[in-house]
């Protein structure tokens, strides 16, 4: 049972092809979108403090980190 029936269902191949062109190039340029630069800016921030105030064994975070 939906939660709110009075909200209609849309299907997603209209969602798709009603989306606006001009969101992300078809060259894929995302580096150049400000989500992703600060995304960037927080994972180089995040993997300086792991490689220099967490203990690189036995930590779960430093896992996660990819080491």
């Amino acid at each position: 049972m939906r939660k709110n029936p009075e909200i209609p269902i849309i299907p997603i191949n209209l969602i798709i092809h009603t989306m606006p062109d001009t969101f992300l190039a078809p060259k894929g340029d995302y580096k150049n979108l400000i989500a992703f630069q600060k995304t960037e800016c927080i994972y180089d921030i995040t993997l300086f403090f792991v490689e220099h105030y967490l203990p690189k064994i036995g930590d779960r975070t430093v896992d996660q980190m990819g080491y």
